[in-house]
């Protein structure tokens, strides 16, 4: 397999650290133990303990033959039911034969595994990725040691799910089929095997596992999968499996990656590339945390070579208040944004009059409430606010705050609607734009300066909606003269290029679509894989076919669904794309002559974009054209209900003009006036 011939579900889950592998037995095959002998499969394991209870003196030289007939698990079933031995000699023989010579062992593949993704899950009982990645012992979760599933909560700690057991805790190995009953069969008695069981089913939902050396034979991962499978509906991540062997009809959840063994090496290096190559850019604000960091750390060097006779008391008090602080942008570069409150505070109280704190704290709080939703974002935000007005209190020049304070008031005004939205975009541009009045030269109090006016604009009509762009044009444009990289520039700009054309007609509109068109063209040559601006790219081609009659209308459509393609190609989840794709076949169904078939592909792409996150509106308004009632109806309510849908909008649009009239659609819309 080539690298292009990569899933691109296999892709998208690496950039997005969202793949965890899962680890079975093949990958322990070649390892030796401490006695030279190699581990081999699962079925060596129940031979050596044959053998060496035969060398205790027991009498079971039947069951040897027994392993080429039935499956290792049926032999251990025979041996677990016999008298003469006990659970705890087997488990002896099992640790001691599953101890590894790491003299003799290369744990190279291990590693680069515990590289490609910090999650691993494997039901091998030996320690060799203990070995491989030392770190991984502490964060190691099984049955018995519980409490560190937790590790797989949070996407920055590496961490190891030995889901059968460790030969650490002999008491807990999942060995005998008593056992895997215990684990995968639960009673309501067995708490620890039903969080262990609750545990691997959230991960395997909202993550792509990628197998290797693992026996899809194991009838209890399989139905796991199963009920996932049926809980997802078709919908859920998908999981891919690395082996030579064909695989059943029963397997159908998983992708097939052909490779021999002696592949696997090579095709996780490719995987390791991509990886690699998938990386996120820093952002700005990463970068700015960053060079804080090297600022401070080097400052605090400065001060700790002094002798303490040598410092002043405010030298001591400033080298305590930047460890401080320092700690503080480590934890907010890191995302743990609540731990940074705790570090700027202990910080300010040493040099309270640290401007740069409290942008930092301010950041940080701003940071946190994009993350939650209503009243409680709402009070974040009004933290971060007082934090940016401390900091220019004492320094009334700091532009960083003026341009934070502005960022964060126009994502504020974006949850917000009507006169309260458009006032706060109005104060985000006025403190913008004050921070390019202190700092012409820094391109991001342009951009946000920009998006807050693009934002009012779209709210306003005739000259002064034109004249709001037009400020919105420049400030993009100077942003892009400052930072000619920065692809959101080009992405926003393309937007209010397409929502300005929206009000336009003839020549006019078709010169602004292609000018938008030729911003996402050039945010997309920057940053190849911006999937948003295929996403917006494919709006403006919608748009742009709408003007359009016949095959000329056609062509511009067909191009629009090729760009929702390539950003779904990207982002296989994107429900934005799939429900705008639905909403260009809607457009497209008008006045064709296969309609029908056009509005069966818009429902399931709508329906596709609704699972994944999107306003069900779409999905109820082709409901509604295919003359489906009571579905188009339960799910318009449920888009003004719990997605705030526009009753005007509703009214306006055509797809509901049979309905206009109907009682059933008139008394929803009276309840949600």
């Amino acid at each position: 397999m080539s690298e292009t011939n990569i899933p691109v579900e296999l892709r998208q889950a690496i950039s997005e650290n969202k793949l965890i592998i899962f680890v079975g037995a093949g990958l322990s095959y070649d390892l030796k133990n401490r006695k030279g002998q190699t581990i081999k499969g699962w079925g060596n394991l129940v031979k050596e303990i044959i053998i060496q209870l035969q060398a205790k003196g027991h009498n079971i030289d039947f069951l040897l033959p027994l392993l080429n007939v039935y499956e290792p698990i049926e032999v251990l079933h025979l041996i677990e039911k016999h008298p003469d031995f006990s659970k705890e000699t087997i488990y002896d023989i099992a640790t001691e034969f599953l101890e590894l010579d790491d003299s003799q062992n290369d744990y190279s593949l291990h590693q680069k595994l515990n590289t490609l993704s910090k999650k691993i899950i494997t039901t091998n009982y030996d320690e060799a990725f203990e070995r491989a990645v030392p770190s991984l012992d502490k964060n190691k979760a099984h049955n018995g040691r519980n409490h560190k599933l937790n590790k797989f909560t949070n996407p920055d700690l590496e961490s190891l799910l030995k889901l059968h057991g460790c030969i650490e805790d002999q008491d807990n190995i999942v060995l005998f089929p008593s056992n895997y009953k215990k684990l995968y069969k639960p009673s309501k008695k067995s708490l620890n095997e039903k969080y262990i069981l609750e545990a691997l089913k959230r991960i395997i939902n909202t993550n792509s596992i990628l197998f290797i050396g693992a026996g899809m034979g194991d009838f209890q991962i399989n139905n796991i999968f199963k009920k996932i499978k049926k809980i997802q509906q078709g919908y859920g991540k998908k999981h891919f499996i690395i082996t030579n062997k064909p695989l059943d009809s029963s397997l159908d959840f998983l992708t097939l990656i052909k490779k021999k063994h002696i592949e696997i090496n090579d095709f996780i290096d490719e995987l390791l590339e991509i990886k690699k190559q998938c990386k996120s850019p820093k952002s700005e604000k990463e970068k700015e945390l960053e060079d804080q960091i090297r600022e401070y750390e080097i400052r605090i060097k400065e001060l700790e070579s002094k002798t303490t006779s040598d410092a002043t008391t405010k030298e001591l008090l400033e080298e305590e208040a930047l460890k401080y602080f320092t700690k503080g942008l480590k934890h907010q570069l890191s995302g743990k944004f609540e731990k940074a409150f705790k570090q700027y505070k202990k910080s300010l109280r040493l040099t309270p009059n640290n401007h740069r704190t409290y942008n930092n704290w301010g950041n940080a709080l701003g940071n946190l409430a994009q993350t939650k939703q209503g009243s409680e974002a709402e009070k974040l935000f009004a933290q971060a606010f007082e934090k940016y007005k401390k900091a220019i209190e004492i320094k009334p020049d700091f532009h960083l705050a003026f341009c934070s304070w502005g960022s964060d008031l126009g994502n504020l005004a974006t949850i917000k609607q009507g006169q309260e939205a458009e006032t706060l975009f109005q104060l985000a541009v006025e403190k913008s734009q004050k921070a390019i009045n202190i700092q012409p030269d820094y391109y991001l109090s342009f951009y946000n300066c920009g998006t807050a006016l693009g934002y009012i604009a779209e709210t306003k009509q005739g000259k002064e909606a034109d004249q709001l762009y037009q400020q919105a044009f420049e400030k993009y444009q100077k942003t892009i003269e400052l930072q000619p990289d920065y692809h959101q520039a080009f992405n926003n700009w393309g937007n209010d290029l397409n929502t300005l054309a929206r009000n336009k007609e003839g020549e006019e509109a078709e010169i602004l679509f292609q000018q938008a068109i030729e911003k996402y063209k050039k945010a997309i040559e920057i940053k190849p894989n911006k999937y948003g601006a295929y996403n917006n790219w494919g709006n403006a081609l919608s748009d742009l076919a709408k003007t359009k009659q016949g095959k000329e209308a056609d062509q511009f459509y067909q191009q629009a669904f090729e760009k929702y393609q390539k950003a779904i190609d990207i982002k296989p989840d994107d429900h934005s794309a799939f429900n705008n794709w639905g909403d260009a076949l809607i457009s497209h169904a008008f006045n064709k002559k296969g309609k029908d078939e056009i509005l069966k592909e818009a429902y399931q792409k709508c329906k596709k974009g609704y699972e994944l996150g999107s306003s069900p509106y779409n999905l109820a308004c082709v409901l509604a054209l295919q003359n489906k009632k009571e579905e188009a109806l339960k799910y318009l309510e449920l888009a003004i209900r719990n997605y705030n849908q526009n009753i005007n909008f509703i009214h306006e649009d055509p797809d509901w003009k049979d309905y206009l009239e109907d009682p059933d659609f008139l008394a929803i819309i009276e309840k949600y006036k």
